[in-house]
């Protein structure tokens, strides 16, 4: 269980605003207290709260509140994340910008979507879909089209504000130039970071945010003897910090990062085995990264396979991923979304209604947390009992 600790005063006088009266005509002996109210919505699936809006406006008040908001988030921490399909269209080189396609779900924060192009640095949008609620980013005005552009959304615990860190990079005539840059949602401009020098002789993937920091997966650009590694920005410090490897680990593109039981880690998924790293440490002692596991399947799934983490669906090491492979010379690549036993080294195709022959997925945690006002004033004094 999971209880509202010291804040639970100023939530109880928040909660007498919202006097729960009966329909005319009739008349109850006792009212359900807003408090009770409170707990119920708190724990109901997101889409039944979001229809409990259009009830009345007593309940649209309460679960509208800032501190009902930031309690759901709270809970939705420990709830298993949902999967967020994205349809995709193969071997479509025509840009569709106007009509959104060329934009991707570059991270996702807190049930909030961050939405950018690869090549453009503009527009980048904070999403919740959910709520529907959109806000765009300002825009330092390049028109330049860019060789790279990464973008993660992170909370700022500190402030209690969401930011946005960003890196691109572009060409003017045979020269490469590498920018990071930073911003609050709410702020009217970006800020420029100091990223270490390393980071202008590599390539760098798609960040990902964890425990306070946002990281990237960074290979050198040319072969040398740079080891591959993960670069780190803390949001409190505002530093960077570069972790590496202590053994040698395959092909950048190979790896996937993602974050699986509190742990920040890498993937390596080639034919029927997957093996896998975890970053250890925090942000304050530093970090290391150790291979610690190798799982390996009994399928055989034929050339190209590749798979990608999406989350953890049961408490006996199952998890959810998306596969993608070829099962003959003479077949196009499949797309599947299957549950991975850990223990039997076995799959199980998901068989869901509506799905697009070619997709993408990631990891989703929907909230009712409002991109336009993305700015949690609550205090943040929850206790978790799991």
């Amino acid at each position: 269980t999971i209880r509202y600790a010291s804040n639970k005063s100023a939530v109880a006088a928040k909660m007498n605003n919202y006097q729960l009266r009966p329909r005319r005509g009739r008349t109850y002996n006792n009212y359900m207290q807003p408090d009770i109210m409170f707990e119920i919505f708190s724990r109901l699936p997101i889409e039944a709260i979001v229809t409990c809006k259009c009830v009345c406006k007593t309940w649209r008040g309460l679960i509208e509140d800032p501190y009902f908001i930031e309690r759901h988030r709270h809970l939705a921490l420990y709830q298993a994340p949902r999967a967020l399909i994205r349809p995709r269209i193969p071997d479509m080189n025509v840009a569709l910008d106007m009509l959104g396609r060329e934009l991707e779900v570059m991270s996702t924060c807190d049930g909030l979507l961050c939405i950018a192009s690869d090549h453009r640095q503009a527009p980048v949008y904070v999403y919740n879909p959910v709520m529907d609620r959109l806000v765009k980013l300002p825009s330092t005005g390049m028109k330049r089209k860019l060789l790279c552009h990464e973008v993660g959304l992170i909370f700022h615990e500190s402030s209690g504000s969401y930011k946005v860190v960003r890196g691109y990079r572009f060409k003017i005539k045979a020269q490469e130039y590498y920018r990071f840059e930073m911003i609050t949602l709410g702020e009217a401009a970006w800020t420029e970071l100091t990223p270490p020098s390393l980071i202008y002789e590599c390539h760098f993937g798609r960040p990902l945010q964890w425990h306070g920091a946002i990281h990237w997966k960074i290979q050198p650009a040319r072969i040398t003897n740079s080891r591959q590694s993960i670069m780190s920005f803390d949001i409190d410090k505002e530093a960077f910090q570069i972790v590496y490897f202590r053994d040698n680990p395959p092909q950048h593109n190979r790896l996937q990062m993602f974050v699986l039981d509190d742990d920040l880690v890498l993937l390596d998924s080639h034919n029927s085995s997957l093996k896998i790293w975890r970053v250890e440490g925090d942000v304050i002692g530093g970090y290391s990264i150790h291979q610690y596991t190798l799982m390996q399947s009994y399928m055989q799934w034929g050339g190209h396979f590749r798979c990608r983490w999406i989350s953890e669906t049961g408490r006996d090491g199952t998890y959810m991923l998306h596969t993608t492979y070829c099962p003959s010379t003479k077949c196009h690549i499949r797309s599947n979304l299957v549950n991975f036993s850990h223990k039997t080294g076995s799959y199980t195709q998901l068989n869901l209604s509506r799905m697009p022959e070619h997709f993408s997925a990631m990891a989703f945690k929907p909230t009712l947390v409002c991109p336009v006002r993305a700015r949690v004033n609550a205090p943040r004094s929850f206790d978790s009992q799991l």
